[in-house]
């Protein structure tokens, strides 16, 4: 999650904006992932990105007030891995998975 100095929920930079920055295609070997990670950092310390410049703003997130069911009914809508959780005045409260609410149905 980013979060604005009194902890409010801007946006979150996800594994999918870093990739997309890199202009790394998803199915990479890992070794070309490493090779173009290490090529790209070069240019970028140049270059001054900061995570302003990829993240995505105004992510979705949920309550800690809402139930479970709509965390993962959100997260197949939208087709996002990872939901950040809020308070009623919009501060980061955690980051809830799709494998954190899979452990959670399994142990039941």
């Amino acid at each position: 999650p980013v979060v604005d100095m009194d902890n409010k929920l801007v946006g979150i930079l996800t594994e999918a904006d870093f990739l997309s920055a890199l202009d790394i295609n998803g199915g990479a070997a890992i070794q070309d992932l490493f090779d173009t990670v290490i090529r790209k950092r070069r240019a970028r310390k140049q270059m001054g990105t900061i995570v302003d410049d990829i993240m995505t703003w105004n992510p979705v997130c949920v309550s800690t007030e809402d139930p479970l069911q709509r965390a993962l009914e959100l997260m197949n809508k939208n087709k996002i891995k990872r939901l950040v959780i809020t308070d009623d005045e919009n501060c980061v409260c955690g980051v809830v998975s799709r494998a954190d609410l899979m452990r959670l149905y399994t142990m039941q």
